[in-house]
């Protein structure tokens, strides 16, 4: 029977090409992640977590992020090297890279843990939240976030696609249930606690197939001869991670800690429908970065798949913003608890429309990594700094609304997408200029 399957689908397989199939598999396999995720995000956290906490949700899971950016940040060499290195079969010196970041990471641990002890009451003031045990669990997350982009860059490298796969309908089974159990009698301590429950499910998955890497079998070698390449490409990369980590928490802040809890709770509901377009980037990212770095390595260009990804999520992007227009406030209407935030439905399409772009931003820049292609920096960096900055200004003045931040985020989105288009049409001339000449 399953020889059958497998021969039933291969004209499937070999017409879509390793991009499109296992976009296609991901895609049916995350509509279960989906639905969770969905009824997590509008059902269970709505209708569990008090409303004075529900805007405090995105900052807090968001700082989790930002506790762990060094780490996060020096990964980015190692994350490219592991795959160098698996594409050579050099698994001595990716044994070698796990053991010397988990000895850094254990270290940097500590750091967290001094870090969240001395300013957990400021922490918790600037969030407007009142538990001590949050930033424990918080801990727990920054913690998981080092090593689920190890286990995903092993998957990715040792083509372990169907345990990628598999992620997005286990994990969030698993932090379905966990919330079910802990988000009313623990509130925002037990979302962070499904959290880590999911997110230890995550790497065990992504992890095992890739097991023999720690094996005895394995020798430790040497990568001192990496160490150069892999800091210049840490200075590269690094600038991108470290701003989107940023904006993606001083964003949710601001509105947290600037605005009434009402337009924090709002922005939390908008958010979330919004970000259903963000569905897209899980799906394609995880394939699209290690297929078009390996097309461009044996010398093709895979701006094929960067020109499909991008008309992909462009149209489908402006299709769920097209329909959040049209059905923000009958769909907030449905539900006593999302109808609190009804005179806030035009935030709905707006966040719709930001989360495409950002799905755009991030394919661009992803697709740029894969083929060495850094010049992203030169604008990516000045847009992201000053954005950021006038945001945070124009905060403490005292006198914003949550339209005038949205308006904010809304516009940085828009000048990087602007200067994306402005870098493809001038590589578009230069090309043709290239083949005429």
């Amino acid at each position: 029977m399953k020889d059958y399957v497998k021969k039933l689908l291969l004209p499937i397989h070999n017409r879509l090409g390793p991009l499109w199939w296992n976009t296609l598999k991901n895609s049916i396999t995350s509509r279960v992640g989906d639905l969770l995720a969905l009824v997590i995000g509008l059902w269970l956290v709505p209708t569990r977590i008090t409303d004075a906490n529900l805007g405090a949700v995105t900052p807090v899971l968001k700082l989790a992020v930002v506790l762990g950016l060094p780490i996060i940040i020096l990964q980015l060499g190692v994350l490219k090297y592991i795959n160098i290195n698996l594409s050579k079969q050099e698994f001595g010196k990716i044994k070698r890279l796990l053991v010397d970041l988990a000895l850094l990471s254990g270290l940097y641990s500590g750091i967290v843990v001094a870090i969240t002890y001395l300013f957990n009451d400021r922490i918790q003031q600037s969030l407007k939240i009142q538990d001590t045990y949050v930033l424990w669990w918080l801990v727990g997350v920054t913690l998981l976030s080092f090593w689920q982009p190890v286990a995903m860059a092993c998957a990715q490298g040792m083509k372990n696609f169907n345990a990628i796969i598999l992620t997005k309908a286990i994990s969030p089974c698993v932090r379905f249930l966990a919330m079910l159990m802990l988000l009313r009698p623990f509130q925002i301590s037990g979302y962070l606690a499904a959290q880590v429950v999911a997110g230890i499910s995550l790497v065990a998955i992504l992890l095992w197939p890739s097991r023999f890497l720690l094996g005895r079998e394995i020798r430790l070698k040497s990568y001192r001869a990496d160490l150069s390449p892999m800091f210049k490409y840490i200075g590269l990369t690094a600038p991108f991670t470290l701003l989107v980590a940023l904006q993606l928490y001083v964003e949710p802040w601001l509105v947290r800690n600037r605005l009434p809890l009402v337009d924090s709770g709002a922005f939390y509901m908008a958010s979330t429908f919004g970000n259903i377009v963000l569905w897209i980037a899980p799906a394609m990212l995880p394939f699209l970065f290690p297929l078009a770095s390996e097309m461009f390595e044996k010398g093709k260009s895979p701006k094929k798949l960067y020109w499909q990804s991008m008309g992909f999520i462009s149209a489908v992007g402006l299709t769920i913003s097209l329909l959040l227009l049209i059905g923000a406030r009958p769909i907030l209407g449905l539900n006593a608890k999302w109808s609190i935030y009804l005179d806030y439905w035009r935030y709905l399409p707006i966040l719709g429309l930001m989360a495409t772009g950002t799905v755009l931003i991030n394919t661009h820049i992803s697709y740029a990594q894969a083929v060495r292609n850094f010049r992203y920096n030169l604008y990516y960096i000045p847009i992201m700094v000053l954005g950021m900055v006038g945001m945070i200004l124009l905060a403490r003045a005292g006198s914003t609304s949550l339209m005038t931040l949205v308006l904010c985020m809304a516009a940085i989105r828009i000048l990087l997408f602007l200067a994306i288009l402005g870098e493809e049409s001038l590589q578009m001339k230069t090309n043709r200029k290239m083949k005429t000449a």
